[in-house]
């Protein structure tokens, strides 16, 4: 089956998009009408035997019919470039699902495991040929509308991508040094065996949902040395079969490449781990993932990147609230305008309810399934919690007589953003951070149900005291002011709220 040519005018409203592994053209096959992506390829790859060989091996693929490998649609072909067109895939990468908190705070584990089950199966399918990757990392995982993992770009010389050229002597960009195996790091032919070295690092990525950093580094370097002692720290002790993982991605780290176990012995160990949850756990935790991605992306102040908002207009009572202004959104909270009725005392204030339907996030709004269900609305923070309560309610703005002859002033009040508090003295509150404060901060999030288990558990997933902080201030700022609100009440911010020294904690 021969892989087909695709002109440039095949290919409809081609834009350039940003994804995890950097940017991406997007269009509509004017055949199918539905959208595509094109994977841009180095002007140096066509021609030649290997080009020839690869062309093969695309075919073979093709006619294996495997849903867990991505399968290029044929070779794109313009007048400036040439590339590889692919179906596109609506909820972007492994790479964003694991680090784009904000859209996705909880991660369920039986979800990151089926993906990783996915992956596994790919890679059996591939190396049946025998084909080995070569490249396998979270942003070479795509998930489509269900949150289905295909393994990509597989099998592509590293001198055919764009930007080989740029990195250093070459080579491959050292961010993924550490995907690569023992044997691979030195020049040698790519083999299968290599792959699953890769994938013991997938393994570890996805299930701490961390990136591979030094103290990883070092016990790699360890290979075959490493200590049960060393296992039992690879993963969380609540992930299940922790004991099993952590074998398991050991063994994928083998010195010797024909002792790492094949794509089909990790994909029977994952079925036989997955096979102990409820059998409707896949399902939930898929829905649960979608929903809260939708809620995440409907919040206004966790949107990534520049985006055009509209916000209702601060006015007066007496003039309309009907046409709103557009903000641009650059990453920083939009302040909440309050415009007080000098003789009735009244607030109009410009919050809206943190997730009001169940759609597509701003991030993938093209193929983004949801989940249809009510409005779900959030409550503001009480007022009675809030200074600028206690500030209308202080004899000096009780209303006069001369008040009330007076036209209605809208003025910012002194209201505290506790995300916005927790933002600004989050380094204070990670130097002055105990284990015990840590704790008392989750057992209040978790008996105000401010926290959900997903989160307790990413939280938790973190080895040391510094990165738990973190990830706990992470995940308070995607949950929304009502459990930012609960920490800075915790730790005694509220009352240094107005205190403009440096941030510390208190003692």
């Amino acid at each position: 089956m021969a892989v087909e040519t695709v002109h440039q005018e095949d290919v409809l409203n081609v834009i350039l998009c940003r994804t995890s592994a950097g940017g991406c053209l997007q269009g509509t096959y004017k055949r199918t009408e539905l959208q595509v992506s094109i994977k841009v390829l180095s002007s140096r790859t066509a021609g030649g035997s290997k080009w020839t060989e690869w062309m093969r091996d695309v075919a073979v693929v093709r006619q294996v019919h495997s849903e867990r490998v991505l399968v290029p649609l044929g070779v794109y072909e313009a007048w400036c470039l040439m590339g590889l067109l692919y179906d596109w895939m609506p909820e972007g990468s492994l790479h964003s699902l694991l680090y784009q908190t904000q859209l996705y705070p909880g991660l369920p584990m039986s979800f990151r495991l089926g993906i990783l089950l996915d992956v596994a199966e790919g890679l059996c399918h591939l190396h049946c040929i025998p084909l080995p990757h070569q490249a396998l990392k979270p942003t070479n995982v795509l998930l489509d509308q269900q949150y289905r993992a295909k393994v990509s770009d597989w099998g592509l010389p590293r001198e055919w991508r764009v930007g080989y050229s740029l990195s250093a002597g070459g080579g491959p960009c050292f961010r993924d040094l550490v995907y690569l195996s023992p044997e691979a790091l030195t020049g040698t032919t790519p083999t299968v065996e290599a792959d699953m070295y890769s994938f013991g690092v997938l393994l570890w990525e996805t299930l701490n949902r961390r990136p591979p950093c030094e103290d990883l580094l070092q016990l790699l370097s360890g290979g075959d040395r490493i200590g049960s002692g060393l296992k039992d720290e690879l993963l969380p002790n609540h992930v299940p079969h922790c004991h099993t993982l952590s074998q398991l991605m050991t063994n994928c780290w083998s010195t010797n490449p024909h002792s790492r176990p094949t794509a089909e012995d990790c994909a029977l160990e994952l079925r036989s781990v997955i096979a102990t949850f409820d059998p409707d756990a896949m399902t939930r935790a898929t829905l649960r993932v979608r929903e809260s991605k939708a809620c995440a992306g409907s919040r206004d102040t966790k949107c990534v990147g520049n985006k055009t908002l509209p916000f209702p207009q601060t006015s007066c009572p007496s003039e309309t609230l009907s046409n709103p202004t557009t903000a641009i959104y650059t990453g920083e909270a939009p302040q909440r305008k309050h415009c007080q009725d000098c003789v009735s005392g009244s607030v109009v204030s410009s919050t809206s309810p943190r997730c009001p339907s169940i759609g597509p996030g701003p991030e993938h709004s093209r193929g983004t399934g949801g989940v249809s269900q009510g409005q779900r609305h959030s409550p503001p923070p009480p007022l009675s919690s809030s200074p600028s309560k206690a500030l209308r309610q202080s004899p000096l703005n009780q209303p006069t007589a001369s008040s009330h002859a007076a036209r209605c002033v809208c003025a910012t009040p002194v209201a505290v953003s506790y995300c916005r508090m927790l933002r600004e003295r989050r380094e204070g509150i990670i130097r002055g951070m105990t284990e015990g404060r840590l704790n008392n901060l989750l057992d209040v999030l978790i008996s105000r149900r401010a926290l959900p288990p997903e989160a307790f558990e990413v939280i938790s997933a973190s080895l040391t005291l510094t990165s738990r902080t973190r990830s706990l201030l992470d995940t308070c700022a995607c949950q929304g002011e009502h459990a930012a609100s609960l920490v800075a009440t915790t730790l005694g911010l509220i009352s240094i709220a107005t205190n403009r020294g440096p941030p510390q904690m208190p003692h």
